[in-house]
Protein backbone atom coordinates (compact mmCIF):
# COMPACT_ATOMS: atom_id res chain seq x y z
CA UNK A 1 0.00 0.00 0.00
CA UNK A 2 3.04 2.46 0.93
CA UNK A 3 4.43 1.58 -2.45
CA UNK A 4 1.53 2.10 -4.40
CA UNK A 5 0.81 5.86 -2.98
CA UNK A 6 4.55 6.42 -3.16
CA UNK A 7 3.87 5.59 -7.03
CA UNK A 8 1.26 8.13 -7.20
CA UNK A 9 3.12 10.84 -6.00
CA UNK A 10 5.97 10.69 -7.48
CA UNK A 11 3.66 10.96 -10.99
CA UNK A 12 2.18 13.64 -9.80
CA UNK A 13 5.30 15.56 -9.40
CA UNK A 14 6.75 14.87 -12.50
CA UNK A 15 3.13 16.29 -14.37
CA UNK A 16 3.62 19.25 -12.50
CA UNK A 17 6.78 20.07 -13.58
CA UNK A 18 6.13 19.25 -16.84
CA UNK A 19 3.61 21.79 -17.02
CA UNK A 20 5.45 24.22 -15.63
CA UNK A 21 8.18 23.87 -18.68
CA UNK A 22 5.14 24.40 -21.08
CA UNK A 23 4.08 27.48 -19.84
CA UNK A 24 7.29 29.18 -19.47
CA UNK A 25 8.69 31.80 -22.11
CA UNK A 26 11.28 29.96 -23.19
CA UNK A 27 9.21 26.92 -23.71
CA UNK A 28 6.92 28.96 -25.92
CA UNK A 29 9.72 30.63 -27.93
CA UNK A 30 12.61 28.63 -28.65
CA UNK A 31 15.67 30.20 -29.15
CA UNK A 32 16.69 27.75 -31.88
CA UNK A 33 13.16 27.64 -33.98
CA UNK A 34 11.88 30.24 -36.47
CA UNK A 35 15.02 31.44 -38.26
CA UNK A 36 15.37 32.79 -41.53
CA UNK A 37 18.55 32.13 -44.08
CA UNK A 38 20.13 35.15 -46.28
CA UNK A 39 21.78 34.79 -49.19
CA UNK A 40 25.51 33.63 -47.15
CA UNK A 41 23.52 31.20 -44.94
CA UNK A 42 23.26 33.06 -41.48
CA UNK A 43 20.16 33.46 -40.02
CA UNK A 44 18.46 36.05 -39.15
CA UNK A 45 15.95 35.52 -36.02
CA UNK A 46 12.24 36.27 -36.11
CA UNK A 47 12.43 36.76 -32.20
CA UNK A 48 12.71 39.35 -29.64
CA UNK A 49 16.63 41.30 -29.87
CA UNK A 50 16.93 39.19 -26.51
CA UNK A 51 16.78 35.57 -27.76
CA UNK A 52 19.63 37.17 -30.22
CA UNK A 53 21.79 38.68 -27.95
CA UNK A 54 21.19 35.58 -25.25
CA UNK A 55 22.76 32.98 -28.61
CA UNK A 56 25.41 35.68 -28.97
CA UNK A 57 24.37 37.30 -32.01
CA UNK A 58 24.16 40.84 -33.19
CA UNK A 59 20.59 42.88 -31.90
CA UNK A 60 18.56 43.66 -35.54
CA UNK A 61 18.37 46.87 -36.81
CA UNK A 62 15.83 49.27 -36.47
CA UNK A 63 13.82 49.59 -40.17
CA UNK A 64 14.62 52.94 -41.40
CA UNK A 65 12.25 56.04 -41.19
CA UNK A 66 10.89 57.46 -44.76
CA UNK A 67 13.05 60.45 -45.17
CA UNK A 68 11.44 62.47 -48.33
CA UNK A 69 15.13 64.12 -48.99
CA UNK A 70 16.10 60.76 -49.50
CA UNK A 71 13.37 60.41 -52.81
CA UNK A 72 15.64 60.93 -55.96
CA UNK A 73 14.30 63.82 -58.74
CA UNK A 74 15.70 64.74 -61.17
CA UNK A 75 15.61 68.45 -63.63
CA UNK A 76 14.53 67.88 -67.22
CA UNK A 77 16.65 68.76 -69.65
CA UNK A 78 16.01 72.33 -70.13
CA UNK A 79 16.91 72.60 -66.19
CA UNK A 80 13.51 73.60 -65.50
CA UNK A 81 11.51 71.96 -62.89
CA UNK A 82 8.72 69.91 -63.97
CA UNK A 83 4.87 71.33 -63.89
CA UNK A 84 2.68 70.56 -61.00
CA UNK A 85 0.01 68.99 -62.22
CA UNK A 86 -3.33 70.59 -61.05
CA UNK A 87 -6.77 68.82 -60.62
CA UNK A 88 -8.34 71.64 -61.89
CA UNK A 89 -9.72 71.60 -65.70
CA UNK A 90 -7.39 68.59 -66.53
CA UNK A 91 -7.24 67.62 -70.08
CA UNK A 92 -4.47 66.39 -71.48
CA UNK A 93 -0.98 67.02 -71.37
CA UNK A 94 1.33 68.30 -73.94
CA UNK A 95 3.89 69.61 -75.25
CA UNK A 96 3.61 73.42 -76.88
CA UNK A 97 6.05 74.89 -79.97
CA UNK A 98 7.10 77.01 -77.09
CA UNK A 99 9.01 74.47 -74.96
CA UNK A 100 6.43 74.38 -71.97
CA UNK A 101 4.43 71.58 -70.66
CA UNK A 102 0.92 72.40 -70.37
CA UNK A 103 -2.69 70.63 -70.35
CA UNK A 104 -4.97 71.19 -73.22
CA UNK A 105 -7.40 72.79 -71.37
CA UNK A 106 -11.24 73.22 -72.79
CA UNK A 107 -13.97 75.88 -71.43
CA UNK A 108 -16.92 73.30 -72.46
CA UNK A 109 -18.27 75.93 -75.12
CA UNK A 110 -16.55 73.88 -77.67
CA UNK A 111 -13.83 76.24 -78.69
CA UNK A 112 -9.93 75.16 -78.47
CA UNK A 113 -8.25 75.29 -75.03
CA UNK A 114 -5.30 76.68 -73.98
CA UNK A 115 -2.85 74.42 -75.01
CA UNK A 116 1.09 74.78 -74.24
CA UNK A 117 0.14 76.75 -70.85
CA UNK A 118 2.46 76.32 -67.72
CA UNK A 119 0.31 73.97 -65.26
CA UNK A 120 -0.51 74.50 -61.66
CA UNK A 121 0.49 78.20 -62.24
CA UNK A 122 -1.11 81.55 -63.71
CA UNK A 123 -0.52 82.61 -67.03
CA UNK A 124 2.16 84.90 -67.72
CA UNK A 125 2.71 87.96 -69.03
CA UNK A 126 4.08 88.28 -72.81
CA UNK A 127 6.86 90.50 -70.45
CA UNK A 128 7.88 88.18 -68.34
CA UNK A 129 7.58 84.99 -71.15
CA UNK A 130 10.07 87.51 -73.34
CA UNK A 131 12.45 87.77 -70.12
CA UNK A 132 12.75 83.72 -70.23
CA UNK A 133 13.62 83.37 -73.40
CA UNK A 134 10.13 82.30 -74.51
CA UNK A 135 7.91 83.69 -77.72
CA UNK A 136 4.82 85.57 -76.93
CA UNK A 137 1.37 83.75 -76.15
CA UNK A 138 -1.17 83.75 -79.02
CA UNK A 139 -4.15 86.07 -78.52
CA UNK A 140 -6.80 84.38 -76.32
CA UNK A 141 -9.74 85.13 -78.13
CA UNK A 142 -9.46 85.03 -81.82
CA UNK A 143 -11.86 86.94 -84.20
CA UNK A 144 -14.59 84.33 -85.25
CA UNK A 145 -16.57 85.39 -88.27
CA UNK A 146 -19.14 83.32 -87.37
CA UNK A 147 -20.08 85.12 -84.35
CA UNK A 148 -20.76 88.01 -86.07
CA UNK A 149 -21.88 86.60 -89.86
CA UNK A 150 -25.50 85.12 -89.02
CA UNK A 151 -28.37 84.46 -90.41
CA UNK A 152 -31.52 87.38 -90.46
CA UNK A 153 -34.39 86.60 -88.11
CA UNK A 154 -37.05 85.76 -90.17
CA UNK A 155 -40.49 86.31 -87.71
CA UNK A 156 -40.21 89.99 -88.84
CA UNK A 157 -40.78 92.26 -92.18
CA UNK A 158 -38.82 94.88 -91.33
CA UNK A 159 -35.40 94.87 -89.27
CA UNK A 160 -33.05 97.15 -87.38
CA UNK A 161 -29.48 97.03 -87.34
CA UNK A 162 -25.73 98.38 -88.12
CA UNK A 163 -23.56 98.28 -90.49
CA UNK A 164 -20.65 96.35 -89.54
CA UNK A 165 -17.20 96.91 -91.16
CA UNK A 166 -15.09 93.41 -91.11
CA UNK A 167 -11.26 93.57 -92.58
CA UNK A 168 -10.95 91.20 -95.14
CA UNK A 169 -7.49 89.98 -94.62
CA UNK A 170 -8.48 88.61 -91.27
CA UNK A 171 -11.80 89.78 -90.29
CA UNK A 172 -11.29 91.76 -87.64
CA UNK A 173 -14.05 94.21 -86.69
CA UNK A 174 -13.40 97.98 -87.59
CA UNK A 175 -16.43 98.67 -86.42
CA UNK A 176 -19.74 100.42 -87.94
CA UNK A 177 -20.75 102.36 -91.18
CA UNK A 178 -22.79 105.62 -90.66
CA UNK A 179 -24.98 106.92 -93.58
CA UNK A 180 -22.32 109.20 -94.29
CA UNK A 181 -19.85 106.39 -95.42
CA UNK A 182 -17.53 106.88 -91.99
CA UNK A 183 -16.52 104.51 -89.53
CA UNK A 184 -16.63 104.64 -86.17
CA UNK A 185 -15.52 102.25 -83.41
CA UNK A 186 -18.66 102.23 -81.33
CA UNK A 187 -22.15 101.69 -81.60
CA UNK A 188 -24.57 104.97 -82.25
CA UNK A 189 -27.75 105.47 -82.81
CA UNK A 190 -27.32 107.22 -86.08
CA UNK A 191 -25.90 104.08 -87.40
CA UNK A 192 -29.02 102.37 -87.23
CA UNK A 193 -31.18 101.77 -90.18
CA UNK A 194 -34.42 99.56 -90.88
CA UNK A 195 -34.14 97.50 -94.14
CA UNK A 196 -37.03 94.89 -95.17
CA UNK A 197 -36.19 91.32 -95.09
CA UNK A 198 -34.76 90.51 -98.12
CA UNK A 199 -36.66 86.99 -100.04
CA UNK A 200 -33.57 86.41 -102.27
CA UNK A 201 -29.81 87.43 -102.11
CA UNK A 202 -30.25 89.47 -105.32
CA UNK A 203 -33.29 91.60 -104.17
CA UNK A 204 -32.61 95.47 -104.45
CA UNK A 205 -32.89 97.31 -100.54
CA UNK A 206 -32.95 100.26 -99.17
CA UNK A 207 -31.63 101.45 -95.47
CA UNK A 208 -33.48 103.69 -93.96
CA UNK A 209 -32.53 105.90 -90.99
CA UNK A 210 -33.93 105.30 -87.67
CA UNK A 211 -33.08 108.05 -85.99
CA UNK A 212 -34.24 110.73 -88.56
CA UNK A 213 -37.17 109.51 -90.36
CA UNK A 214 -37.40 109.85 -94.08
CA UNK A 215 -33.45 109.64 -94.75
CA UNK A 216 -31.64 106.83 -96.28
CA UNK A 217 -27.94 105.67 -97.09
CA UNK A 218 -27.55 107.01 -100.60
CA UNK A 219 -24.44 106.43 -103.14
CA UNK A 220 -23.80 108.91 -105.67
CA UNK A 221 -21.37 110.01 -108.55
CA UNK A 222 -19.74 113.65 -107.65
CA UNK A 223 -20.33 115.80 -111.34
CA UNK A 224 -17.76 117.26 -109.94
CA UNK A 225 -14.85 114.64 -110.23
CA UNK A 226 -16.38 113.69 -113.74
CA UNK A 227 -13.77 113.08 -115.98
CA UNK A 228 -14.03 115.80 -119.03
CA UNK A 229 -17.00 114.60 -121.36
CA UNK A 230 -18.37 111.39 -119.25
CA UNK A 231 -19.46 110.63 -116.30
CA UNK A 232 -17.86 108.81 -113.83
CA UNK A 233 -18.01 104.79 -114.97
CA UNK A 234 -18.27 101.66 -112.01
CA UNK A 235 -16.69 98.81 -113.39
CA UNK A 236 -13.23 96.61 -113.58
CA UNK A 237 -10.60 98.70 -115.02
CA UNK A 238 -12.14 102.00 -114.05
CA UNK A 239 -9.97 104.11 -111.12
CA UNK A 240 -13.42 105.89 -109.99
CA UNK A 241 -15.67 105.77 -106.77
CA UNK A 242 -18.63 106.41 -105.19
CA UNK A 243 -19.76 108.72 -102.34
CA UNK A 244 -22.44 107.45 -99.21
CA UNK A 245 -24.82 110.49 -97.88
CA UNK A 246 -27.88 110.44 -95.95
CA UNK A 247 -30.46 111.84 -97.70
CA UNK A 248 -34.66 112.07 -98.64
CA UNK A 249 -34.26 111.12 -102.13
CA UNK A 250 -35.88 107.32 -102.67
CA UNK A 251 -34.83 106.15 -106.40
CA UNK A 252 -36.57 102.79 -107.52
CA UNK A 253 -34.43 99.67 -108.11
CA UNK A 254 -32.78 99.42 -111.85
CA UNK A 255 -32.96 103.38 -112.23
CA UNK A 256 -30.24 105.14 -114.17
CA UNK A 257 -28.21 107.57 -112.22
CA UNK A 258 -29.68 111.02 -113.38
CA UNK A 259 -28.99 114.91 -112.57
CA UNK A 260 -30.59 115.84 -108.83
CA UNK A 261 -30.42 118.18 -106.90
CA UNK A 262 -30.01 117.15 -102.69
CA UNK A 263 -31.21 120.40 -101.11
CA UNK A 264 -29.66 119.25 -97.57
CA UNK A 265 -26.40 118.26 -99.34
CA UNK A 266 -26.52 121.64 -101.41
CA UNK A 267 -24.94 119.48 -104.07
CA UNK A 268 -25.97 118.48 -107.97
CA UNK A 269 -25.54 114.46 -107.68
CA UNK A 270 -26.49 111.49 -109.56
CA UNK A 271 -27.53 109.45 -106.89
CA UNK A 272 -29.45 105.85 -106.37
CA UNK A 273 -30.74 104.58 -102.99
CA UNK A 274 -32.25 100.76 -104.06
CA UNK A 275 -28.93 99.25 -104.50
CA UNK A 276 -28.31 97.40 -101.53
CA UNK A 277 -28.23 93.45 -100.98
CA UNK A 278 -28.50 91.45 -97.64
CA UNK A 279 -28.17 87.76 -97.93
CA UNK A 280 -30.22 86.74 -95.01
CA UNK A 281 -28.36 83.29 -94.51
CA UNK A 282 -25.02 85.34 -93.40
CA UNK A 283 -25.82 89.00 -93.23
CA UNK A 284 -23.77 90.01 -95.65
CA UNK A 285 -24.00 93.55 -97.31
CA UNK A 286 -23.40 94.11 -101.28
CA UNK A 287 -24.20 97.07 -103.34
CA UNK A 288 -25.30 96.70 -107.44
CA UNK A 289 -24.46 100.05 -108.94
CA UNK A 290 -26.24 100.77 -112.12
CA UNK A 291 -23.97 103.15 -114.65
CA UNK A 292 -25.23 106.30 -117.01
CA UNK A 293 -25.57 103.63 -119.75
CA UNK A 294 -27.72 100.67 -117.84
CA UNK A 295 -24.83 98.57 -117.32
CA UNK A 296 -24.96 97.33 -113.73
CA UNK A 297 -21.47 96.73 -112.07
CA UNK A 298 -20.19 94.78 -108.95
CA UNK A 299 -19.44 97.12 -106.00
CA UNK A 300 -16.40 96.49 -103.48
CA UNK A 301 -15.52 98.06 -100.59
CA UNK A 302 -12.00 99.50 -99.36
CA UNK A 303 -11.64 101.26 -95.99
CA UNK A 304 -9.50 104.76 -96.06
CA UNK A 305 -7.59 105.86 -92.64
CA UNK A 306 -6.89 109.54 -92.76
CA UNK A 307 -5.50 111.82 -89.89
CA UNK A 308 -9.72 112.78 -89.18
CA UNK A 309 -11.14 109.62 -89.25
CA UNK A 310 -11.77 106.28 -91.28
CA UNK A 311 -14.54 105.87 -94.59
CA UNK A 312 -15.61 103.48 -96.72
CA UNK A 313 -14.66 104.06 -100.55
CA UNK A 314 -17.38 102.57 -103.17
CA UNK A 315 -15.51 101.33 -106.15
CA UNK A 316 -15.78 99.16 -109.27
CA UNK A 317 -12.25 97.79 -109.34
CA UNK A 318 -10.15 98.08 -106.17
CA UNK A 319 -6.31 97.43 -108.32
CA UNK A 320 -7.22 100.21 -110.55
CA UNK A 321 -8.23 102.33 -107.35
CA UNK A 322 -5.28 101.60 -105.50
CA UNK A 323 -2.83 102.21 -108.59
CA UNK A 324 -4.21 105.36 -109.04
CA UNK A 325 -4.25 106.35 -105.70
CA UNK A 326 -0.76 105.02 -104.08
CA UNK A 327 -0.23 107.30 -101.15
CA UNK A 328 -3.81 106.75 -99.26
CA UNK A 329 -4.35 104.14 -96.67
CA UNK A 330 -6.62 101.61 -97.92
CA UNK A 331 -7.62 98.12 -96.48
CA UNK A 332 -10.06 96.00 -98.11
CA UNK A 333 -13.68 95.12 -96.03
CA UNK A 334 -16.67 93.76 -96.10
CA UNK A 335 -20.32 95.00 -94.67
CA UNK A 336 -22.33 92.75 -92.48
CA UNK A 337 -25.52 93.86 -91.08
CA UNK A 338 -25.35 92.84 -86.95
CA UNK A 339 -29.30 92.96 -86.34
CA UNK A 340 -30.67 94.13 -82.41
Amino acid sequence: MVAIVRYYLIALLAACSFTTVLASPAARSPTHTLVARGEGGEGRSLGPNAQRLARGLPALKPAEPFVPSRVGRHLPESGRPPPVLSTRNIGGLERSDNGDEGLARGDGDGDEGVRGAPVGRSLETNAQRMKRGLPPLRPKNLFIPSRVRRALPSGLPVLSGRIRVLKRSDNSNEGFMLGSGDVVGQATSSGMFQFKLPTSPSELLEFNSVETAGQRIILYADPAKFPAGGNEYIAPGYAYRLYAALSTLSIPAGTKPIKRVEASLRKILYPLSTIWMVDRNTGAVSVQWVNYDGVTANVSFLLQTTDSGKSIVFTGDIAAYRAANPTLTLEEVVLTVAVD
